[in-house]
């Protein structure tokens, strides 16, 4: 009987244990997210208007800066100017709104296609 009582305590207490660091995890990176994210749309002079993922490490963006739009190709290992593009066509677009909220990027992942 006692053997499994201590078995037992055992157990709740790696439960617990776990817990405590599932959650110190959470509020871990919660706290480096806050402290270490950048914006990436603070500057004045150009802003993001669109992010296209090809792969993991591979982009096509469009950069509107200087009255010119710049279709740039970015790796991992270099950027690129693809073309230059008509930078009236996206005037009235608002800038790409990097999200670094984990939850929310999730909540987006999750939802159904309409």
């Amino acid at each position: 009987m006692n053997d499994g009582l201590t078995a037992f305590g055992s157990m709740i207490g790696f439960f617990l244990l776990m817990i405590l660091i599932f959650a110190g995890a959470y509020y871990a990176t919660r706290w480096m997210g806050r402290h270490y994210a950048t914006s990436s749309s603070s500057s004045q002079e150009m802003r993001v208007v669109d992010k296209l993922a090809l792969s993991r490490e591979q982009y096509l963006i469009i950069v509107e800066t200087g009255g010119k739009a710049l279709l740039l190709g970015v790796s991992s290992q270099r950027i690129e100017t693809l073309a230059e593009l008509d930078s009236g066509t996206f005037s009235d677009l608002p800038p790409v709104q990097e999200n670094t909220d984990f939850f929310s990027m999730l909540k987006n992942r999750m939802k159904k296609p309409d």
